[in-house]
């Protein structure tokens, strides 16, 4: 996992093969490692603490004629061209270079007692276990989405206080 500095490029701490690595503070930032790999922000502290890992995705789409994305591997094409009064011409066209353009995966994570786990409905509800009908109650009343982090620290804050007022 590298860390890199925004206002001095050559600044890199690289950690690999972190297994007594309890935490990582950048600043005001606090990451955790998720997994065997990478490292997880956390967003939200409270016994339930909320975490948000981003990451790069490799295979990504590459965007063709019209705005449309397209798989389709090389190919040859003939390019006709009119020069003035002179016949019309085939020849081979330049090859066009794609760029490719990567997506960026979010992905939201709930960590208690040392256990992480998946920020869904599902574990949201076990977590929080003691205050179960609390949660439940929250989430019929509220359409939260599990995919935004507004609404998951809001869902995340009211069963911390719960839980603190017990």
């Amino acid at each position: 996992m590298h860390f890199l500095n925004p206002e001095d490029e050559e600044d890199v701490l690289n950690l690999q093969r972190t297994p007594r690595v309890t935490h990582v503070e950048v600043e005001r930032e606090i990451f955790v490692p998720v997994g065997k790999k990478g490292f997880a922000q956390v967003i939200q502290i409270g016994q339930v603490t909320l975490l948000r890992k981003k990451h790069f995705l490799r295979e990504s789409k590459k965007i063709g004629a019209y705005g449309i994305h397209s798989k389709t591997a090389a190919i040859d094409m003939l390019a006709s061209f009119n020069a003035g009064d002179a016949a019309t011409h085939t020849a081979p066209a330049t090859r066009l270079e794609v760029p490719v353009t990567y997506d960026i995966k979010t992905e939201f994570f709930l960590m208690k007692d040392g256990n992480i786990q998946v920020a869904t409905r599902r574990n949201f509800l076990r977590v929080f276990r003691e205050i179960r009908p609390q949660i439940e109650l929250f989430l019929a009343e509220h359409q939260v989405n599990f995919n935004d982090v507004q609404h998951l620290r809001g869902l995340t804050r009211f069963g911390n206080n719960l839980l603190a007022a017990k």
